[in-house]
């Protein structure tokens, strides 16, 4: 009886998230229509939808972005090319779309370059997903362990060697590849840097009585550094330091 309880759960289980899945997929495709037939506001509401049920992918941003582009709203369409990059960070057409929807921003900084060190490490983190990584790591150390067991059993001493030094390259690249993917996943889920959305003055400090820096238009890209209360800090491209109002900033 219980077995029949639990594969009759197992049963419903599967049912609903096939039904879900399915569901998803026929609102995708009328947003796809909708945005074949020029309709794109029907279209953002569509994909909308499909954001609403909590699921994300590159592809989906992307053609969110997109259709605001096509809409002339142009701080929108980098807000979701921008998410789209952070799932799919290699995909050159968002990056193409990105650098050409920035040429409609009218905030210009000089950017000031990242430590050539953090450049280098974090190039190397978002060049493949969080789950790729993860792979890697379980993989290398799967091996790892084979190979020092070659390396305990093995009665040919050149065997023991090459096991046991190349075991502990796999260790590091174990524990490299682990370390990676957890950074990943926190770039791709941790808000780490916004969009202005709408024309706003960036503060000295947290509130109104603050000296005002910047008058910034929408579509800049900023990185959010804390918050506190109804207040944002930001790094402007430049590296100056400021405070911005959460409703003037979509995070990415």
């Amino acid at each position: 009886m219980k077995k029949f309880l639990i594969l009759f759960f197992v049963f419903i289980i599967n049912n609903f998230l096939y039904s879900q899945t399915d569901s998803l997929y026929i609102v995708f495709n009328q947003a796809n229509k909708a945005y074949k037939d020029n309709d794109f506001e029907l279209a953002i509401e569509k994909y909308n939808q499909i954001v609403e049920s909590e699921y994300h992918s590159a592809e989906l941003y992307y053609n969110i972005g997109n259709a605001y582009f096509k809409q002339k709203d142009y701080p929108k369409a980098i807000l979701y090319y921008q998410k789209a990059s952070k799932l799919s960070p290699r995909d050159e057409d968002i990056k193409h779309n990105i650098e050409y929807a920035n040429q409609f921003v009218s905030d210009e900084f000089i950017e000031v370059p990242e430590f050539v060190l953090d450049r280098i490490y974090f190039s190397i983190v978002r060049s493949f997903s969080s789950n790729t990584w993860a792979l890697i790591s379980i993989n290398s150390f799967i091996f790892s362990l084979a190979l020092f067991f070659v390396f305990l059993f093995s009665k040919i001493r050149l065997n023991r060697k090459l096991a046991f030094f190349t075991s502990i390259v796999l260790v590091a690249v174990s524990v490299s590849s682990f370390k990676f993917s957890a950074d990943m996943k926190k770039y791709q889920t941790h808000p780490n840097s916004g969009i202005i959305m709408n024309i706003s003055t960036l503060k000295s400090s947290p509130g109104n009585d603050g000296t005002d820096l910047y008058i910034l238009n929408p579509g800049t890209k900023v990185k959010i550094k804390s918050e506190n209360d109804e207040w944002i800090e930001v790094r402007l491209p430049n590296g100056k330091i400021g405070w911005l109002k959460k409703t003037s900033i979509e995070p990415i």
